[in-house]
């Protein structure tokens, strides 16, 4: 019969040690920037269907064309990783998002509530959130060799957690595109940041 190991307490300093670093923030949040991105489009999207009152069907396609995106983005990951590295496929995928977030509100704003002007500029956004999910994973966890897990539990918790109460703040306070537009904006300028203050470190 094996036995029962004992608590490690120092499972909390190494949870101390990775909040408390910039590198691990500076991968996480353009992650959580992508996810929120994410989950908005798809909250929001059942305003959509009811503002605009047109076929599922014509809806469905602009709809599926986010997940496409986010398939592609999945795909071509590994490959932009492979030729430019961890930390400018991160950027890449903030300044998609960034992107993204901007024209949604510009053509809202100026155009009104289009399928197309929500739906197109959502695509990439929802690609660059599969490039900052992965990249930010590898990066965020990169400085804990030592106690991978840790860093990884934090990192999911606040990707996922921290995505969902974006999205949820987003949702509540406006139920439209802007929502979409204005959480892209400011996550991923938060994120963009700190990439900028942590640099290739």
């Amino acid at each position: 019969m094996k036995k029962r190991r004992c608590f490690d307490k120092h499972v909390f300093s190494r949870y101390y040690s990775v909040v408390f670093n910039l590198r691990f923030w500076s991968y996480t949040i353009p992650a959580v920037a992508g996810m929120s991105t994410f989950f908005t489009v798809f909250s929001v999207t059942p305003y959509i269907m009811q503002a605009l009152n047109e076929p599922r069907s014509q809806i469905g396609i602009f709809f599926g064309l986010a997940g496409i995106a986010f398939l592609g983005g999945s795909i071509v990951s590994g490959y932009i990783i492979k030729k430019v590295g961890i930390f400018f496929t991160i950027i890449i995928g903030s300044i998609s998002i960034f992107l993204s977030g901007f024209t949604i509100i510009v053509i809202y704003f100026f155009k009104g509530l289009s399928l197309w002007g929500f739906f197109i500029p959502s695509t990439l956004g929802t690609f660059g959130c599969a490039l900052t999910a992965g990249s930010g994973a590898s990066g965020a966890m990169e400085p804990f060799g030592d106690y991978p897990g840790v860093a990884s539990a934090m990192f999911g918790a606040l990707e996922i957690g921290g995505s969902a109460i974006i999205g949820s703040i987003g949702v509540s306070l406006c139920s439209s595109p802007m929502s979409v537009g204005v959480s892209s904006l400011v996550c991923s300028s938060i994120g963009l940041l700190l990439l900028k203050i942590n640099g290739r470190s």
